[in-house]
């Protein structure tokens, strides 16, 4: 529950700094160009910020796969040779 609760967080503070960062910087813009700058980074800034959350995790799961042997691994077909196979 916390992790959901600082996710929700940094949802919203990538909202609001992207929506902050259109106005300021497009404040000559048509308002209807502004939010839809404003949308288009809250949605790059949303995946950035996932991808960093994920990032750990993710290292950390290659490296496992790359220190495990690879010859432990069964095949399909070695699981169970008396099964019968459906032709």
């Amino acid at each position: 529950m916390q992790n959901m609760k600082n996710l929700l967080l940094l949802a919203v503070w990538a909202a609001v700094l992207a929506f902050l960062l259109s106005f300021f910087y497009w404040s000559d813009a048509p308002v209807a160009e502004q939010l839809l700058f404003g949308a288009l980074m809250t949605v790059a800034t949303g995946a950035w910020m996932l991808a960093l959350l994920n990032l750990p995790r993710a290292i950390i799961a290659a490296r496992n796969w790359l220190k495990s042997p690879k010859d432990a691994e069964e095949h399909l077909g070695a699981a169970d040779s008396h099964k019968p196979v459906a032709r």
